[in-house]
């Protein structure tokens, strides 16, 4: 499993947030719902904004940048306004050591 690490434009504003998953589709899927829960960005509809992931992340998915090994990007379209989404593959999780 991996940390991606999602850094979102939206509104003027910039939004951070890790999620851990096997690959880029299931975080991209992990972050959306993570962000939906949370309520992050004020003056995001979660409604509309899931159903144009949703659309979205199908018909464009996360594209590689090139020359920039484990870093996607991609938008979502929210009626006049979108959301530009860049994601890194920042690490391996780490496995907790007891002592």
């Amino acid at each position: 499993m991996s940390a991606f690490t999602f850094i979102t434009n939206y509104k003027g504003g910039t939004y951070i947030r890790q999620v851990n998953a096997n690959d880029i589709s299931s975080a991209c899927h992990t972050w959306a719902a993570q962000l939906v829960d949370s309520q992050d960005i004020q003056k995001l509809n979660t409604n509309v904004f899931l159903k144009a992931f949703k659309e979205d992340v199908e018909e464009l998915p996360p594209h590689p940048l090139e020359d920039v090994p484990n870093v996607w990007a991609f938008t979502v379209g929210l009626g006049r306004t979108f959301m530009l989404v860049n994601i890194v593959k920042t690490a391996e999780k780490q496995a907790h050591m007891s002592r």
